[in-house]
């Protein structure tokens, strides 16, 4: 077992990791599960019968704790790191105190007739103990002082079909923000999103036939990732209503189901992350930070197979899989699988996508500026917005506008270095835009003034149109632009490649019946960049401007509240993180947090408990005391 140093793979398409900063030896058998607490600490579970107790500043093993058969999982509790759960072929679920001696440190048991614990997890607050089973079943346990009550069971499985009669459970994790909402992975090919004893969301697309696969989450618990039998790797898009608190009415769980087909999420992002056959069996998001700062980007590439890996090993990203709905993954995945091989997975480097946004923003000014019928001008502007966006949508995230950019990094989606570049390119792409009208439309010259092609100014804004009216409805129009952007692209993600659609009729519909009184600007870029070339709407282009940003405004502070904040954002991440503010503040600043992210809960203790461990030693209960600890 290792632990390895990411520091060296940011910017990168695919790349097996060669640095490992510490090698841990003293399991005898296969390693089937390992668990971290905050503190640095490591739980490991092994098919020789027993876990062990690692910390990454030592050498060896601190602890070992004996079980009777194969450990099949392990977890920390979430918030008292001194105590962990563990799942045993024997079907015995244990709940051990690191630091307590007595009785082998086992604080309570539960025991499955004729099953076998396959899985094993905390609820968030960590007052109950979920068990999955060779049986496709997940059992609940009330976590009291040290007894672990029996509460229900949940039968995961199909109701028909080859897998009715249930599969393993092989991986169980708490969806982050949600309360009573678990994520289950079983042996049938399929992910299930459980909102308290109901199967909320069913996730398909990977294949999970036999191997020991285990899905992950995001650290805001919006994505999916799972690794798959074929060598891909397989992410999902959680929106709001799929991760709806529990406790919703079974009539907004139906709707929910109607829209996501019967509760079924098909809609998934998948790229050759090993080589093709050879089965990807475990896949993690890496903490915020050992990246580049900001979502990652998974580029579609048309070919499969060796142009994929070729195109991987060149930095050219790594092959998707088409019919996707294009998303951008929030962090470095890393994966392991059969191989051998442990990978880290990211996209091109910023600077594509930078250059996609100029591309982008230009080309858009270009097409928005040179149409000159006004009925079917809101038509040619929203469709050339789409065309945009969906093209930019999978390298850069399609932003095409400030306005966007600038409510997005003060909703914490974006850090601030990388907005400011974001919106410095659109700017001049936008002038670049405004260069092209000049030089390809008959007529037309730089610094001709006002009534130049794509301007802003007194010859488009409506008679007798105050400058409050003015601002007014560029406000009201730039926010249901942004609104749309945040209902479709961020926070419902499930709708796919329908969201730059959804973009560019907005524009068509806010450019149909506001544009005939302002021209429907909507975007800074589009005010500047012919402002900058033809000396245009000079009295009325800081108004425009002003209407955009409290427009973005507006925008984020009501996704905010509805759906919360980004994850880059202070508020979250001092929440999530459980950071200071100053520290959550550079965080949102540069994207990279602080070098050390810990909770403060609990683990000061472990490390006074096992201050005199020395490294190297562990302190082991004897094999044959194992049964008489359990029947005790």
């Amino acid at each position: 077992m290792r632990i390895d140093d990411f520091d060296k793979l940011a910017n990168i398409a695919t790349e097996e990791v060669q640095h490992p900063v510490r090698q841990y030896v003293g399991h005898a058998e296969d390693i089937l599960d390992i668990s971290w607490s905050a503190g640095s600490f490591l739980l490991s579970a092994s098919l020789d019968k027993n876990v062990r107790l690692w910390h990454l500043s030592q050498p060896g093993c601190l602890r070992v704790f004996w079980h009777t058969d194969f450990v099949t999982s392990v977890q920390f509790h979430p918030l008292d790191a001194q105590r962990f759960v563990s799942g045993s072929i024997d079907g015995k679920i244990r709940v051990w105190s690191i630091a307590e001696q007595q009785q082998g440190g086992v604080l309570a048991t539960a025991q499955l007739h004729q099953d076998m614990v396959t899985a094993v997890g905390f609820s968030l607050s960590g007052g109950r103990v979920l068990a999955g089973t060779m049986r496709g079943r997940v059992r609940f346990y009330e976590l009291a002082e040290r007894k672990l009550e029996y509460v229900a069971q949940v039968d995961v499985r199909n109701q028909r079909g080859q897998h009715a009669s249930g599969k393993k459970v092989t991986g169980i994790h708490s969806v982050p923000g949600q309360p009573g909402q678990f994520l289950i992975t079983t042996n049938d090919s399929r992910l299930r999103l459980l909102d308290g004893y109901g199967i909320l969301l069913k996730l398909k697309g990977h294949r999970n036939n036999s191997t020991q696969i285990r899905a992950g989450l995001s650290l805001d618990g919006s994505q999916v990732v799972c690794g798959s039998d074929d060598g891909w790797v397989y992410v999902w898009q959680l929106g709001p209503k799929q991760m709806a608190a529990a406790g919703s009415s079974r009539l907004a769980v139906a709707a929910q189901d109607l829209q996501g087909l019967a509760g079924k999420n098909s809609v998934y992002q998948a790229f050759q992350a090993h080589d093709a056959g050879v089965p990807v069996t475990a896949v993690a998001f890496a903490p915020p930070g050992v990246c580049d700062g900001r979502p990652s980007v998974l580029l579609s590439h048309a070919a499969g197979g060796a142009a994929a890996a070729a195109a991987a090993a060149d930095g050219e990203g790594v092959a998707v899989r088409p019919g996707f709905a294009g998303r951008t993954v929030q962090s470095l995945l890393v994966s392991g699988g059969f191989s051998g091989a442990i990978k880290a997975i990211t996209s091109k480097t910023f600077l594509v996508s930078l250059m996609v946004e100029f591309i982008g923003t230009m080309m858009f000014t270009f097409l928005g500026s040179t149409v000159t019928d006004k009925v079917f001008g809101p038509w040619v502007n929203g469709l050339a917005l789409a065309v945009w966006v969906y093209s930019a949508a999978n390298i850069s995230g399609g932003h095409l506008n400030p306005a966007v950019t600038f409510s997005t990094l003060i909703c914490g989606f974006y850090p601030v270095l990388h907005s400011v570049l974001y919106v410095i390119l659109q700017f001049c792409g936008a002038i670049m835009g405004a260069l092209l009208v000049a030089g390809l439309v008959p007529g037309v010259s730089v610094g001709m003034g006002d009534g130049a092609p794509g301007c802003f100014d007194s010859t488009i804004i409506g008679k007798g149109l105050s400058h409050s009216q003015l601002f007014g409805w560029e406000v009201g129009m730039t926010f249901t632009l942004l609104s749309v952007v945040y209902a479709c692209g961020v926070a419902k993600p499930g709708h796919g490649s329908f969201t730059p659609l959804a973009v560019g009729l907005s524009l068509v519909a806010c450019a149909g019946t506001g544009g005939q009184w302002t021209g429907a600007a909507l975007n800074p870029a589009r005010v500047v960049g012919p402002l900058a070339v033809f000396k245009c709407g000079t009295d009325v282009a800081y108004i425009y401007i002003l209407a955009h940003i409290l427009a973005a405004v507006l925008a984020c502070s009501i996704f905010a509240f509805v759906s919360g904040w980004g994850p880059l954002s202070p508020f979250q991440s001092m929440k999530q993180l459980c950071i200071p503010w100053h520290q959550a503040v550079v965080m949102w600043m540069t994207g990279s947090p602080p070098s050390c992210l810990t909770h403060a809960d609990g683990e000061q203790t472990i490390n006074d408990v096992l201050a005199n461990k020395p490294g190297g030693k562990c302190a082991a209960d004897a094999p044959s005391d194992i049964a008489a600890r359990d029947q005790a």
